[in-house]
Order: C-alpha cells, then structure tokens, then sequence
C-alpha cells in the first residue's frame, strides 16, 4: 500500500471526503491531492499535519511514501536515518506499533474506591497481521503484597489499583489500522500515587515488541470531597 491508496482507504471507512480531511489537516484541498501524485514529494511538515488529522503516527505515512521509491525501481539507499531502525525502510515483513493517543493523562486524579476505565489507542505501523494478541498486566506482583506491617490493614483498605481484567484480547489489527484498548480500574482506597504497567504479547504468551515500554497508567488516588477537586 502506497500513501495514496492509503488516504482513500481511510477516507471510505471513516465516510469523509478528501475536502474534509484537508480541512481537518488544515492544508489545502490541491495540497492533500499533490500528496497523493507519484512524483511529488510531501513535505515533512504536511505528513505530519496529515498523520494528527488521520489519528496515526506519522512515521507511518513517511514509511508509505518510502515505499513509493522502493516500489518504482529506483536505486535508492537511505542516508543516516538518524537512528531510526533500518527497518523502517526494509520491503520484508516486520512487525512494529506505535502509540497514538490515551484518555485519562498521567498525574489525573481520581478518588478513592472510583472506578473507571482507561483507553489506550495503538497503531500497527509494521507489516504483519496482529491475531490472537492480548494487551497484559506487567505489574500484578505487587511489592506490597509482601510488605508483613500491612497485613493487619489489608482486611480494612485496599492499597493497591486494580484492574478488573489483567488480560485483554485484541481483534485482529491489519497493517495501518489502530485499536482501541479499554481496561477498567478500580482506585485504592486510601490516597496514593499508583501505576499499572501493560505489554502486548502473542498467543504463546511472549512479548511481540520485546524493546517497546508498552502502554501504562498514572493517576493521583485522592479523599472524595474538595481535595478532590481541580482548580
């Protein structure tokens, strides 16, 4: 799939019009179009703009008009990718993802014993179809599970947060397309700072993207009343 292909594909699902996504890029309508001709070249900027509008990451869009090199025939040898992984301009199958956006930003707060969910949206910007993957807890093991002065409290408050679900399935993700990861919490109930660690990993239970840190949330836990409230 070229940049092009991949414009109109986005522009059918989501039942816009390439004047509409234009707009929300805010770029021109001729632009957008000169984008999407063979033998023009985009501008690092207006990929950008494209891929915030598109919700996407624009690494992806700059992968996809690489391939439009690639696939014409031309010799070409990427120079100094500034530490970007050679694979960004492999032709062979990989697999990669990239965050996209989240509800619920680090440091929010919320009050003791609430429950509520938060949503973690990721993009496939590899190659390979994502099948039987899950979205897993990294941290069920918590330290203060072992800690012997809480054990006479442990009856009486609840530090930890807990997600209701450790595991989440994923639906099958083809190359391009993001997905949206919700898991539910519920907050301690005493005020604290806590954190939750997740990774997706494959069927067999192993990592799919080993050098990723994956997806987490951080929230502020405070008393139900006015210190709950935000100025």
């Amino acid at each position: 799939m070229n940049l092009a292909e991949f414009i109109l594909q986005y522009c059918r699902e989501h039942k816009i019009s390439k004047e509409k996504l234009a707009r929300s890029a805010n770029m021109s309508r001729s632009t957008l179009y000169r984008m999407m001709e063979k033998d023009k070249n985009p501008t690092l900027l207006n990929l950008t703009k494209l891929a915030i509008a598109m919700q996407v990451h624009p690494q992806y869009l700059i992968k996809l008009e690489w391939e439009k090199y690639q696939l014409s025939g031309y010799d070409v040898t990427p120079i100094d990718p500034l530490n970007e992984p050679m694979m960004w301009f492999n032709t062979s199958s990989y697999d990669n993802s990239h965050f996209i956006a989240e509800t619920i930003s680090d440091g929010s707060l919320v009050c003791v014993n609430e429950r509520f969910s938060k949503t973690w949206r990721i993009q496939n910007t590899g190659d390979t179809v994502w099948e039987n993957r899950k979205l897993v807890c990294q941290n069920t093991n918590d330290p203060l599970n072992h800690e012997d002065c809480l054990n006479k409290f442990n009856s009486l408050f609840n530090f930890h947060i807990i997600p209701l679900q450790t595991s989440i399935p994923i639906p099958l993700v083809k190359p391009g397309e993001t997905v949206d990861l919700t898991v539910e919490f519920i907050a301690p109930s005493v005020p604290a700072s806590v954190f939750s660690y997740w990774r997706i990993v494959d069927e067999n239970d192993e990592l799919c993207f080993p050098e990723s840190i994956g997806v987490y949330l951080q929230v502020q836990v405070v008393s139900a009343g006015p210190a709950a409230t935000q100025n």
